[in-house]
């Protein structure tokens, strides 16, 4: 009995620094641009959903990234006529980027970032934390955007 009890304590314990870390990374994630002012509701929506309705990782990675290019085709047209750089073709604040909020989505599901890199955790367990990280970067973003640019007020030391 006490060896179950040990291992069903040593599972929490990993689940919730596995919280704290995508917690952190999700905030750290959001704030290179993923806010109302760079992307609109139905944009962040349509990310959500790929993420939440895919059946596996890789159906994940297939589906983002296919509306992340029609988004970026349609996009560069505007930029075309404009000059200028729009939503998924904006520039990331800060490091951590790629050369735009698009190329840095792609780049964290695809590198497994949210996570940072961690090869310890693999199949399900994978597509399970990625929802979890952008359902954290999508909450933050409705945050935002209900109470019009103020930040949720995050505990640092909770966070580091």
């Amino acid at each position: 009995m006490s060896n179950q009890l040990a291992t069903t304590l040593r599972r929490k314990e990993v689940f919730l620094r596995q919280e704290t870390l995508l917690l952190r990374n999700a905030r750290n994630f959001y704030n290179l641009g993923f806010i109302p002012k760079n992307l609109s509701s139905s944009q962040m929506s349509a990310v959500n959903e790929c993420i939440h309705i895919s059946g596996s990782l890789e159906d994940v990675k297939k589906a983002v990234s296919k509306f992340i290019n029609r988004q970026v085709e349609k996009l560069e047209k505007q930029k075309e006529c404009s000059g200028k750089s729009a939503s998924w073709l904006i520039e990331p604040i800060g490091a951590g980027g790629k050369e735009s909020l698009g190329a840095t989505l792609l780049d964290w599901i695809n590198e497994g970032k949210y996570l940072d890199d961690s090869p310890a955790i693999a199949g399900d367990d994978r597509l399970s934390a990625l929802r979890r990280f952008w359902s954290n970067v999508y909450g933050l973003y409705r945050y935002r955007k209900v109470f019009k640019e103020e930040d949720m007020p995050l505990r640092e030391e909770l966070l580091s």
